[in-house]
């Protein structure tokens, strides 16, 4: 053994050219394993942070809808839900009191609002009431044109859905106490699951 060990140490050859081939081979096969992890690790965290985005943007879309609705108003014993539809243009119409004035001179206004989703936008429009004295209520001439697209890209076709007060599907207008409203959109590379966000708000009272 001590002779094997002197042998070796007197050995000055170093490393021949295949131990250093298959070194290098060895190295190349590490390195692209470790590039592909970081890829895939860049990509996920990536699509992860696409995917947190288009929640807080959908959510940022939908609270609104379900805070004026579920205080939504008419200033008479009719319900404040003016008009709905399901499909062609999903869209759901009706009146809430006025926020955008609170001093003791306002008055009282209230305000139509719309939502819709047209060509994959989920849109809002409303306008204000000329008179702030209660119904019959007055309003600008011809329909909103204020829309404004609050999440693009939906890839949802029937966004609402209508409930009356029997918790059961309904197509007509005045019967509506509960809205639910469902937004689904992919990543914006088209990468990872699509997100879907969901809210359901429900009138307090019809009769103001």
């Amino acid at each position: 053994m001590r002779d094997v060990l002197r042998r070796l140490r007197r050995d000055e050859r170093g490393i021949t050219l295949s131990e250093m081939l298959v070194v290098i081979v060895l190295i190349g096969i590490l390195t692209a394993a470790f590039a592909g992890l970081l890829s895939s690790s860049i990509t996920h965290s990536t699509t992860v942070e696409q995917q947190s985005d288009i929640q807080v943007q959908m959510r940022g879309a939908l609270e609104p809808l379900v805070r004026e609705f579920r205080q939504a108003h008419s200033g008479t014993s009719s319900s404040p839900v003016e008009s709905i539809a399901v499909s062609g243009t999903p869209q759901i119409t009706f009146t809430t009191p006025d926020r955008g004035c609170t001093g003791p001179t306002c008055g009282f206004f209230l305000r139509r609002v719309s939502y819709r989703l047209s060509g994959g936008n989920f849109q809002r429009a409303f306008y204000t009431s000329t008179n702030n004295t209660g119904a019959p209520w007055t309003w600008p001439a011809g329909s909103p044109s204020n829309w404004v697209t609050l999440v693009s890209g939906v890839t949802t076709t029937t966004p609402f859905s209508f409930l009356d007060a029997a918790g059961r599907a309904t197509t007509t207008a005045a019967n509506v106490r509960t809205v639910g409203a469902t937004l689904t959109k992919a990543p914006t590379a088209n990468a990872g699951r699509a997100v879907t966000y969901e809210v359901s708000t429900s009138l307090r009272t019809t009769a103001q």
